[in-house]
């Protein structure tokens, strides 16, 4: 597929919107606006960029072992070491049994556990990539396809009636896939992207995200990472879906404008995702504290995406691991 523009703007927003959203607000409105969508919004981007490639499943693991499953091992070794030192150095041996769950819940990768948290959406992704290996291979056969589809259906089902939990990003599989299959099945929809009428699309982008906010408050709050959807499921999923085209129709309305520095931040996303809550946690201990200032939030989350992306090419040469070996 051919790089889209409007495809590097929606994932440079939402990467902020997930550095901001891993920010304390006195008003909490703000924090529950942005999860309602964030999570969902780069997993409907993936399904509208996953391919319909007959490979050999040895070529497809081994592609997403190193653009996923490479980069949250690295990642979190990083993050595990820079934790373990904060604490060994400054002798607060109370935080070692956190420091063991971590470990424990980084190898088993169970979503709140990890020592950097957000990778929990790699491991996830990896699941819905296995899983649409299996789709796109019956999904012209009728009832197999359908079949297939009821899987994460039924276990997002047994996991809320039942209160399982999996291993592996496995608890959050069942929703992420629901999304990606959205898009996936959508995007002939998105494509060509030949827009000119800008202020249609800011002024579409308002009203989505007017009632994106007007679902989270009537719904509660969502959260993807505990299979979270507020008050009732379909109210949460179109929540997520109406923020999610929100963001798509402001980079429609950006498409034409092109930025070297908008592709690293797409490229960067990963590194972004990986790293931002530490460097957040740095500069709110040994810097300035930033935290319930809404004002600041909006000025250091910005700020952290800007430096990790400048960084990218960088990092991405020297450590390509880390970045799923992306250029």
């Amino acid at each position: 597929m051919i790089r889209q523009n409007w495809i590097d703007w929606s994932k440079s927003i939402g990467i902020y919107l997930v550095v901001l959203g891993h920010c304390s607000f006195f008003n909490k409105d703000i924090e529950g606006f942005i999860y309602t969508f964030h999570m969902p919004l780069f997993f409907m981007i993936s399904g509208y960029l996953y391919k319909d490639e007959l490979i050999p499943f040895t070529s497809l693991f081994t592609k997403l072992k190193k653009r996923l499953l490479i980069p949250y091992c690295s990642i979190n070794i990083i993050v595990a070491i820079w934790e373990l030192t904060k604490f060994i150095t400054r002798g607060n041996s109370e935080y070692f049994p956190l420091i063991k769950e971590q470990i424990y819940g980084t190898i088993l990768g169970i979503p709140t556990k990890i020592f950097s948290g957000p990778t929990w959406f790699l491991l996830s992704l990896f699941w819905c990539h296995l899983f649409m290996f299996a789709y796109i291979r019956v999904k012209d056969k009728g009832w197999t396809s359908c079949f297939l589809i009821l899987i994460p259906i039924i276990m997002l089902f047994i996991k809320l009636n039942l209160n399982y939990s999996l291993f592996y990003g496995l608890d959050t599989f069942p929703l992420a896939i629901l999304y990606f299959l959205t898009m996936y099945n959508l995007k002939k929809y998105f494509s060509p992207i030949r827009r000119k009428n800008k202020i249609y699309d800011i002024t579409l982008s308002i009203l989505l995200f007017i009632i994106t906010f007007y679902i989270y408050k009537i719904n509660g709050s969502s959260n993807l990472i505990l299979s979270s959807f507020g008050k009732n499921f379909f109210i949460g999923f179109l929540g997520a879906l109406t923020g999610t085209f929100g963001v798509f129709f402001i980079g429609y309305s950006l498409n034409q404008c092109k930025s070297q520095f908008i592709k690293k931040v797409s490229n960067a996303t990963i590194l972004i995702l990986g790293f931002h809550m530490t460097l957040m946690n740095f500069i709110e201990l040994h810097i300035y504290s930033f935290q319930n200032n809404t004002i600041l939030n909006i000025i250091i989350s910005l700020l952290i995406v800007i430096i990790i992306s400048i960084l990218f090419p960088y990092i991405g040469k020297t450590f390509p691991i880390l970045v799923g070996y992306r250029k």
